[in-house]
């Protein structure tokens, strides 16, 4: 398991030099996780699980939370927010990294679905196929924003 130190806008060392939190107090509140943190574990995990990859993720992990023996590396995300989000940082980025959104499906299922449209979102997913079509047009526009660049 990841241990990950909880954000903090003006960066987490700012944060603490500042305080007025006793020495202790401040590294505990160092390592507490949020509840994301926890969510994001668990989902990470049970994609690796259901893929039989790796967790990957944590600081440093270059977007690719799980890795799937055989296709690569994907983002895991809980929510259609923060798939929305890891998206919109993608097309900052130029660079598309396939993701997974809600509960595991299928292996077979899981990697079809990837190789398709760039994106896994789980069954209780509502708007699962717009979703699934958007994901595929960014990864459109990414991709051929690539070729264009390299050309």
């Amino acid at each position: 398991m990841t241990y990950r130190i909880c954000r903090h806008p003006q960066g987490i060392s700012e944060y603490f030099e500042k305080s007025t939190l006793n020495p202790e107090r401040q590294l505990f509140m160092k390592t507490i996780r949020t509840t994301a943190d926890f969510i994001g574990d668990d989902f990470e995990t049970a994609y690796a699980h259901a893929f039989g990859g790796t967790v990957n993720g944590g600081f440093n992990d270059h977007g690719k939370d799980v890795v799937v023996p055989g296709f690569g590396g994907v983002q895991v995300k809980a929510s259609v927010t923060g798939a929305k989000e890891f998206l919109k940082n993608s097309l900052q980025r130029k660079q598309f990294i396939p993701l997974c959104v809600g509960e595991p499906g299928a292996k077979a299922e899981m990697i079809q679905s990837l190789k398709e449209f760039g994106a896994w979102f789980g069954m209780e997913i509502p708007n699962r196929n717009q979703l699934l079509a958007g994901v595929a047009q960014v990864r459109t526009m990414l991709q051929g924003e690539r070729s264009y660049v390299r050309a």
